[in-house]
């Protein structure tokens, strides 16, 4: 996080990986993707422009903001697994919302 915070020109393509990194490592812990906001601003922005773009101030925090909250993250792995699984989708035109009850077991081995 620190290239890309320091970085003032940037490739919407580099800002999108780093997005995509920073979402998987905060669903450890959701609240942290709260801290996000201002960068998918910035990417719905510049999607059909050509840039590079220079990194608006609010992104730079946010990823300053949440590369602080990384050593903070945790989950507790010893849970009860609920043996209700759910996924969601969306795409630009709709979204869709699915659930299913499965063994408890069978839900611990995936």
């Amino acid at each position: 996080l620190d290239v890309e915070s320091a970085k003032k020109m940037v490739c919407l393509k580099d800002v999108e990986k780093l997005l995509g990194h920073c979402t998987f490592i905060g669903l450890i812990a959701r609240p942290s993707l709260s801290c996000l906001s201002s960068i998918y601003v910035f990417v719905a922005h510049h999607r059909d422009k050509v840039g590079p773009f220079a990194l608006w101030a609010s992104v730079r925090e946010e990823l300053i903001t949440f590369k602080g909250l990384i050593p903070m993250l945790e989950a507790d792995l010893t849970l009860v697994v609920n043996p209700t699984v759910m996924s969601v989708d969306a795409s630009e035109w709709g979204l869709g919302a699915v659930q299913q009850t499965f063994d408890s077991e069978l839900v611990t081995e995936t």
